[in-house]
């Protein structure tokens, strides 16, 4: 995540990035992002148990709603009852929010100096043009089920504590069953990239070591 966040590839897994001393804004965001992302998926698993619920059920449901005991599907309630609540669960979906803007912002801003210095295209072609789906803030954004599964796979990259078979297989399954796969137009220019993560995040489950995924080097 932190190389490809400085614009390197990256074929390592976290533990071995090159970039783990890196002490610039960017990465210490991502360090916290990852902690932030570890204990959200324990609460996830705890919800489960104590709610009774799927991997599908929290998909599609309002995080806030869940941590009080609610399920609710999201969106069919604006706005949250609970979106002001400053409990400990509900701090943490805020903190995650509140870490993807400013990697957004960072990112906006670099494009402008660039821009200054005459190392990046016009004005209207930068700002409709985000750099990487890593910090791009898509919790605003419609989204198809499809869609959802492949940012919830990106997710995963910046998941130490990801657990393969915790995933949503039911929807991944009808991922790959799609003729064609319906994803935001905001993600356009970053099809290339979002592909390329997509493929290393599926390389994370067990199930599909040695498959060829090839005819879906493009959706």
């Amino acid at each position: 995540m932190k190389c490809l966040l400085h614009g390197e590839s990256a074929t390592h897994c976290s533990q071995d990035c090159p970039m783990n001393e890196c002490s610039c804004r960017k990465c210490e965001l991502i360090d916290c992002r990852r902690s932030v992302a570890n204990k959200l998926v324990k609460l996830g698993r705890r919800q489960k148990q104590e709610l009774g619920i799927t991997d599908s059920d929290c998909r599609y449901t309002c995080a806030r709603c869940r941590n009080h005991g609610i399920l609710v599907v999201k969106k069919h309630h604006t706005p949250c009852p609970y979106s002001l609540c400053h409990c400990d669960p509900c701090a943490l979906h805020a903190e995650r929010k509140r870490l993807d803007s400013e990697l957004t912002a960072l990112n906006r801003m670099e494009q402008q100096e660039q821009q200054s210095n005459g190392n990046s295209p016009s004005h209207s072609d930068s700002e409709s043009e985000p750099t990487s789906i890593l910090s791009m803030d898509c919790s605003n954004l419609p989204m198809s089920p499809e869609a959802q599964v492949i940012l919830d796979l990106i997710h995963a990259l910046a998941n130490d504590s990801f657990d393969p078979e915790n995933f949503d297989y039911y929807a991944l399954s009808n991922f790959f069953s799609q003729p064609t796969i319906l994803v935001p137009d905001e993600w356009e220019p970053l099809m290339g990239e979002i592909t390329d993560l997509v493929l290393m995040s599926l390389q994370r489950f067990p199930r599909f070591h040695g498959i060829d995924f090839g005819p879906f080097n493009q959706f």
